[in-house]
Protein backbone atom coordinates (compact mmCIF):
# COMPACT_ATOMS: atom_id res chain seq x y z
CA UNK A 1 0.00 0.00 0.00
CA UNK A 2 2.60 2.54 0.73
CA UNK A 3 4.53 1.93 -2.63
CA UNK A 4 0.82 2.38 -3.92
CA UNK A 5 0.93 5.50 -2.37
CA UNK A 6 4.11 6.49 -3.19
CA UNK A 7 4.20 6.25 -6.84
CA UNK A 8 0.64 8.16 -6.82
CA UNK A 9 2.24 10.92 -5.33
CA UNK A 10 5.20 10.43 -7.87
CA UNK A 11 2.91 10.41 -10.41
CA UNK A 12 0.98 13.54 -9.24
CA UNK A 13 3.99 15.59 -8.94
CA UNK A 14 4.97 14.72 -12.26
CA UNK A 15 1.77 16.23 -14.06
CA UNK A 16 1.74 18.92 -12.01
CA UNK A 17 5.59 19.62 -13.00
CA UNK A 18 3.84 19.23 -16.60
CA UNK A 19 1.25 21.53 -15.94
CA UNK A 20 2.99 24.50 -14.74
CA UNK A 21 5.77 24.28 -17.46
CA UNK A 22 3.37 24.15 -20.37
CA UNK A 23 1.67 27.61 -19.48
CA UNK A 24 3.25 30.72 -19.68
CA UNK A 25 3.11 33.23 -17.55
CA UNK A 26 1.36 36.26 -19.56
CA UNK A 27 -0.95 33.25 -21.54
CA UNK A 28 -4.20 35.89 -21.95
CA UNK A 29 -6.82 34.73 -23.73
CA UNK A 30 -6.76 36.41 -27.43
CA UNK A 31 -4.08 38.80 -27.33
CA UNK A 32 -0.92 37.01 -28.43
CA UNK A 33 2.38 38.03 -26.66
CA UNK A 34 5.47 36.78 -25.81
CA UNK A 35 5.51 35.37 -22.52
CA UNK A 36 7.54 35.98 -19.39
CA UNK A 37 10.70 34.24 -20.47
CA UNK A 38 14.54 34.66 -19.03
CA UNK A 39 17.79 33.86 -20.99
CA UNK A 40 21.19 34.13 -21.68
CA UNK A 41 22.74 35.94 -24.74
CA UNK A 42 25.59 33.72 -26.11
CA UNK A 43 27.53 36.38 -24.66
CA UNK A 44 26.84 36.07 -21.07
CA UNK A 45 24.51 38.53 -20.33
CA UNK A 46 20.73 37.74 -18.59
CA UNK A 47 17.51 39.02 -20.15
CA UNK A 48 13.77 39.07 -18.89
CA UNK A 49 11.63 39.23 -21.60
CA UNK A 50 9.53 40.86 -22.62
CA UNK A 51 10.66 43.22 -20.32
CA UNK A 52 13.97 43.81 -21.32
CA UNK A 53 13.41 44.24 -24.86
CA UNK A 54 13.65 48.00 -23.90
CA UNK A 55 12.35 49.88 -27.11
CA UNK A 56 8.81 50.79 -28.77
CA UNK A 57 9.13 47.95 -30.93
CA UNK A 58 11.12 44.82 -31.20
CA UNK A 59 12.31 42.23 -34.39
CA UNK A 60 12.75 38.93 -32.58
CA UNK A 61 13.76 36.09 -34.87
CA UNK A 62 13.34 32.90 -33.54
CA UNK A 63 13.40 28.98 -34.49
CA UNK A 64 12.86 25.62 -33.02
CA UNK A 65 15.57 23.84 -34.97
CA UNK A 66 19.08 24.14 -35.57
CA UNK A 67 18.06 23.67 -38.92
CA UNK A 68 16.58 26.88 -39.42
CA UNK A 69 19.59 29.19 -38.28
CA UNK A 70 20.56 30.06 -42.08
CA UNK A 71 16.96 31.35 -41.93
CA UNK A 72 17.11 33.52 -38.84
CA UNK A 73 20.66 34.51 -40.39
CA UNK A 74 19.47 35.37 -43.36
CA UNK A 75 17.46 38.17 -41.85
CA UNK A 76 20.69 39.64 -40.11
CA UNK A 77 22.04 40.46 -43.41
CA UNK A 78 18.61 40.87 -45.51
CA UNK A 79 17.98 43.99 -43.00
CA UNK A 80 22.13 44.90 -42.25
CA UNK A 81 20.56 44.35 -38.93
CA UNK A 82 24.14 44.86 -37.46
CA UNK A 83 24.17 48.58 -38.94
CA UNK A 84 20.53 49.45 -37.99
CA UNK A 85 18.43 51.44 -35.37
CA UNK A 86 16.04 48.12 -35.36
CA UNK A 87 16.08 46.60 -32.21
CA UNK A 88 16.14 42.63 -32.37
CA UNK A 89 17.41 39.48 -30.76
CA UNK A 90 17.79 36.05 -32.33
CA UNK A 91 16.20 33.25 -29.72
CA UNK A 92 16.26 29.58 -30.38
CA UNK A 93 13.54 28.40 -28.39
CA UNK A 94 14.44 24.69 -27.24
CA UNK A 95 12.72 22.34 -25.01
CA UNK A 96 13.86 21.95 -21.43
CA UNK A 97 16.70 20.05 -21.19
CA UNK A 98 19.04 19.09 -17.91
CA UNK A 99 21.35 21.93 -17.12
CA UNK A 100 24.73 20.07 -18.47
CA UNK A 101 22.56 20.19 -21.84
CA UNK A 102 21.80 23.75 -21.26
CA UNK A 103 26.08 24.30 -21.20
CA UNK A 104 26.82 22.28 -24.28
CA UNK A 105 24.05 23.79 -26.53
CA UNK A 106 25.03 27.32 -25.55
CA UNK A 107 28.86 26.37 -26.13
CA UNK A 108 28.13 24.43 -29.33
CA UNK A 109 25.78 28.07 -30.03
CA UNK A 110 28.92 30.52 -29.54
CA UNK A 111 31.32 28.50 -30.98
CA UNK A 112 29.98 28.53 -34.21
CA UNK A 113 29.19 32.31 -34.14
CA UNK A 114 32.03 34.12 -34.30
CA UNK A 115 30.74 37.77 -34.43
CA UNK A 116 30.24 39.35 -30.89
CA UNK A 117 27.83 41.44 -32.17
CA UNK A 118 25.35 38.41 -33.04
CA UNK A 119 26.21 36.77 -29.73
CA UNK A 120 25.16 39.77 -28.00
CA UNK A 121 21.48 39.48 -29.64
CA UNK A 122 21.39 35.56 -29.41
CA UNK A 123 19.72 34.65 -26.49
CA UNK A 124 18.41 30.94 -26.16
CA UNK A 125 15.17 30.53 -24.22
CA UNK A 126 14.50 26.99 -22.74
CA UNK A 127 10.93 26.76 -22.82
CA UNK A 128 7.87 24.69 -23.72
CA UNK A 129 7.70 24.99 -27.63
CA UNK A 130 4.10 24.38 -28.50
CA UNK A 131 3.18 26.96 -25.25
CA UNK A 132 5.73 29.59 -26.26
CA UNK A 133 4.02 28.93 -29.87
CA UNK A 134 0.53 29.06 -28.54
CA UNK A 135 1.21 32.57 -26.23
CA UNK A 136 2.11 34.36 -29.84
CA UNK A 137 -0.95 32.95 -31.52
CA UNK A 138 1.27 31.13 -33.98
CA UNK A 139 1.02 27.67 -35.18
CA UNK A 140 3.72 25.36 -33.84
CA UNK A 141 5.68 24.09 -36.35
CA UNK A 142 8.70 22.40 -35.19
CA UNK A 143 10.46 23.23 -38.54
CA UNK A 144 9.42 27.10 -38.46
CA UNK A 145 11.09 30.00 -38.76
CA UNK A 146 9.69 33.39 -37.70
CA UNK A 147 10.48 37.45 -37.65
CA UNK A 148 8.14 38.92 -35.27
CA UNK A 149 7.50 42.33 -34.30
CA UNK A 150 6.59 42.96 -30.79
CA UNK A 151 5.77 46.39 -29.11
CA UNK A 152 7.26 47.61 -25.91
CA UNK A 153 4.78 45.10 -24.07
CA UNK A 154 5.39 42.27 -25.55
CA UNK A 155 2.02 41.94 -27.75
CA UNK A 156 2.83 40.96 -30.97
CA UNK A 157 2.04 43.43 -33.64
CA UNK A 158 2.94 40.52 -36.59
CA UNK A 159 4.90 38.45 -38.37
CA UNK A 160 6.03 36.63 -40.81
CA UNK A 161 7.40 33.00 -41.45
CA UNK A 162 10.47 31.66 -43.15
CA UNK A 163 13.78 33.09 -44.29
CA UNK A 164 14.82 36.80 -45.18
CA UNK A 165 13.17 38.23 -48.74
CA UNK A 166 12.58 41.57 -50.14
CA UNK A 167 8.77 40.71 -49.80
CA UNK A 168 9.06 39.58 -46.09
CA UNK A 169 11.51 42.39 -45.52
CA UNK A 170 9.35 44.92 -46.98
CA UNK A 171 6.75 43.97 -44.44
CA UNK A 172 8.34 43.33 -41.19
CA UNK A 173 9.83 46.83 -41.63
CA UNK A 174 6.13 48.39 -42.20
CA UNK A 175 5.24 46.66 -38.89
CA UNK A 176 8.24 48.33 -37.05
CA UNK A 177 6.83 51.61 -38.38
CA UNK A 178 3.49 51.27 -37.64
CA UNK A 179 2.13 53.40 -35.12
Amino acid sequence: MKKLLLLLVIAALGVLGCLKTREPSRDAPGVPCFPDLSGESLSGKKYAFPADFGSKKTLVLFAYSQDQADQLSSWVGGLDLLRSEINWYETPVISKPLKVGRFFIDRGMRDGIPDSRIRDRVVTLYTDREAFSKSLGIPYDPEGAYALVLDSSGSLVGFVSGGYDQEKGKKILELLRRP
